[in-house]
């Protein structure tokens, strides 16, 4: 169970995070380099994690640190040459901030169509937050002067939408769209 949720931890860490070292994990996670360099080992054999080469140029003395990052050999390969056509597609110059717009509004229209909140208040906050976690992201909401605010610890598209506008476009929308569903 412990191997289970110390990989579990790695695989959230570098899902919000595009790479990550052994040092970093080491730090982040509380546990010794040696430990973070086995699980990572497993979670290589495994192929969900990729390591990159170290930098070219490196401003310590020594052998660069390597990084990982997360893989996506273990998607469906359709869903992983999707996400990147998706990415390719909004780096294209002809594509126009309104065409952009259109189809990241697609994008969320099927991302919440199964969304319904069935209360109101904190209960339906609740709701919003169980969703997106059932998303992959790691969120929760606290309530504010001006509102309730969600706040997201992960974002599962940080990884597989390489275009910087897609990963935070796609996000933001997202909450705010749910933040706006219609009640009951």
């Amino acid at each position: 169970m412990k191997k289970y949720s110390t990989r579990k931890k790695i695989l959230d860490l570098l899902s919000s995070r595009q790479s990550v070292t052994v040092i970093e994990l080491s730090r982040l996670l509380k546990l010794t380099k040696a430990d973070v360099r086995y699980q990572l080992a497993r979670l290589l054999d495994e192929g969900f994690v990729l390591k990159s080469p170290p930098p070219d140029e490196h401003s310590s003395a020594g052998r660069p640190p390597s990084s990982f990052g997360l893989s996506t050999k273990n998607l469906p390969p359709i869903v992983a040459r999707f996400l990147d056509g998706i990415s390719m597609l909004f780096s294209r110059p002809e594509i126009d901030s309104l065409t952009r717009d259109v189809i990241l509004d697609s994008l969320l229209d099927s991302m919440t169509a199964n969304f319904h909140p069935h209360s109101s208040g904190s209960a339906r906050m609740n709701e919003i937050v169980k969703y997106l976690n059932s998303l992959g992201f790691s969120a929760r909401w606290e309530a504010g002067s001006s509102g309730p605010k969600i706040i997201l610890y992960n974002n599962p598209a940080s990884f597989y939408l390489n275009h910087p506008l897609i990963r935070y476009d796609v996000t933001e929308k997202l909450v705010r769209r749910l933040m706006n569903s219609t009640e009951p």
